[in-house]
């Protein structure tokens, strides 16, 4: 059973654990609050998860600034960032 949501329409949200892995995902939103080193060390996951899904929408959301140092990543559609 799956309601109809304005954000995610009929997709399920995939969380860490969910398997197996759709083909067809349009939109993925990765979340790293964590400080910049954590940002850091989510750049090779989402350049994996752009492999992945070449297809889709891949937006970031971080804490400011954090997002600054990817703000030339091709592979990112969007950086979201919130303060503290």
């Amino acid at each position: 059973m799956s309601e109809k949501s304005p954000l995610l329409g009929t997709k399920p949200m995939l969380v860490k654990g969910s398997l197996p892995l759709p083909k067809d995902v349009e939109k993925i939103l990765v979340i790293q609050l964590g400080d910049i080193g954590d940002v850091v060390a989510t750049i090779p996951t989402l350049k994996a998860i752009k492999d992945f899904y070449p297809k889709s929408l891949l937006f970031l959301l971080v804490r400011a600034p954090n997002g600054e140092i990817l703000e030339e990543e091709p592979y990112i559609e969007k950086i979201f960032s919130v303060t503290k």
